[in-house]
């Protein structure tokens, strides 16, 4: 645990449609990451990647301002959470990610439709899909939804990031990343609204020395899309966009072979598995 939270921000287009984010004026605020926002996916799990996604993470990383990304989901089946993980991933994989990768569940057309078993199972399929790909997963919601919309006893494998704009959360349970304010937040670089956040774990630390997120313990990945990388290509083959809804989620967030590499298969992906969990089980105990 951190004896001093890690300053952060999450966004989306909403964020980006009003104008470019200065990180170099984020990152002088002393925010040190960004959770963006890859897009949202689909009731199939098909991924429409948000505007401007590019050049929001190469302007991060150039400011220094460590990058992780995140969904909001419409998924509705485990299938389906298995393919926004498999297409986030292969987004993913053209950048240096040194943060989670988060699927962010609070929509009530979710809640309208699927038991509380089944929405933790979309959960829990998109994150171990993430991990099995050689990613750091986490989940986002707010309170209320994980009190009464997940079985939060079987998501204690994954990072929790809290959405909880009290004083102080009344979740007791543990989270690694707590978003303490929503629209009314602001930041110095990004005009308008900004959610905040702060981070209760060196993510970027973890998941370096872990070797995961492709990134070497010795050494990072390249901070922009790679030739030859499935993150250059679109995230849904071309006539395929995702499923329904048509709609834009409101929230702080809104057919793909699985990517190639050695990451994510055989004895290896099971190796990187075992590490992370290794190394979460340890630093629960500081």
């Amino acid at each position: 645990m951190q004896e001093i939270p890690i300053s952060g921000i999450d966004i989306s287009q909403y964020q980006t449609s009003r104008a470019r984010i200065d990180f170099e004026t984020v990152y002088s605020s002393g925010v040190r990451f960004c959770m963006v926002r890859a897009g949202w996916c689909g009731y199939d799990g098909g991924l429409a990647a948000d505007p401007n996604l590019e050049v929001t993470i190469t302007d991060a990383l150039k400011a220094g301002v460590q990058v992780g990304l995140y969904v909001y989901s419409y998924a509705r089946s485990e299938q389906a959470a298995r393919r926004a993980a498999q297409e986030t991933i292969a987004l993913a994989r053209g950048y240096r990610i040194s943060y989670p990768i988060a699927i962010d569940v609070e929509d009530s057309r979710l809640t309208s439709v699927l038991t509380k078993e089944e929405i933790t199972d979309t959960v829990i399929a998109f994150c171990s899909e993430v991990e099995r790909l050689g990613y750091y997963a986490m989940f986002y919601t707010y309170f209320y939804f994980a009190k009464l919309y997940l079985e939060m006893e079987r998501l204690d494998a994954y990072d929790f990031w809290l959405a909880d704009y009290t004083q102080k959360p009344d979740y007791q349970g543990e989270y690694g990343m707590w978003q303490y304010t929503g629209s009314s937040g602001t930041c110095p670089g990004v005009k308008g609204p900004c959610d905040r956040d702060w981070a209760y774990k060196d993510y970027a630390a973890i998941i370096k020395a872990a070797g995961l997120n492709g990134l070497s313990p010795i050494e990072g990945s390249p901070t922009g899309p790679q030739e030859g990388k499935p993150g250059q290509q679109e995230p849904f083959p071309e006539g395929t966009p995702p499923a329904q809804p048509p709609e834009n989620p409101s929230g702080s967030g809104s057919q793909p072979d699985t990517p190639s590499g050695s990451q994510g298969t055989g004895l290896f992906a099971a190796l990187r598995r075992l590490l992370l969990r290794i190394i979460r089980f340890f630093r629960r105990l500081f």
